[in-house]
């Protein structure tokens, strides 16, 4: 059986169908076709600090989601009408949040021990923050921060096993 060269291999971990599919996509736009690459000592430097750095984030969001969710709390007698004028984009924003900060700090073990699960549910946390950050209406934010965030993740794939 003959097979093209230029073909991108499945991605390793148990993923099919759909994702498998988006991260072919990414991997060949964000890293196999892009002009610049990280320099290996600049890899070596995300790949260690990296997870500190998430930690940290996650411990900064922790706060002001929880003061979002109380406040979403607080106008629960209002909701209807709160929903009715915001398209109850608020809620969906924070739920987002939530899941990808989960995500996020579901990741951390394995991305302190270079295992390829830590790097996949931050590839995942990228993911669902966009998706928030779409249904939220912030299209050029989104499409900033999937290209930054993917494009970093894929240089530093390499580094998980």
């Amino acid at each position: 059986m003959e097979t093209n060269q230029n073909q991108v291999p499945a991605p390793q971990g148990g993923q099919t169908g759909f994702m498998n599919e988006i991260e072919r996509f990414l991997k060949t736009y964000l890293h196999d076709k892009a002009p610049f690459h990280f320099p290996p000592s600049v890899k070596e430097f995300l790949v260690k600090f990296g997870p500190w750095f998430t930690l940290i984030a996650i411990l900064i969001s922790i706060p002001a989601l929880l003061i979002a969710f109380g406040l979403t709390t607080i106008v629960m007698p209002f909701a209807a009408q709160v929903a009715a004028r915001s398209g109850g984009y608020a809620i969906v924003g924070i739920i987002f949040s939530l899941a990808s900060l989960g995500l996020g700090a579901f990741a951390l073990p394995g991305l302190f021990a270079r295992k390829i699960q830590g790097w996949r549910l931050a590839y995942y946390a990228v993911l669902v923050s966009t998706l928030g950050q779409l249904l939220h209406g912030d299209i050029i934010g989104a499409i900033i921060g999937i290209v930054i965030s993917m494009y970093v993740l894929f240089e530093i794939k390499e580094y998980y096993k």
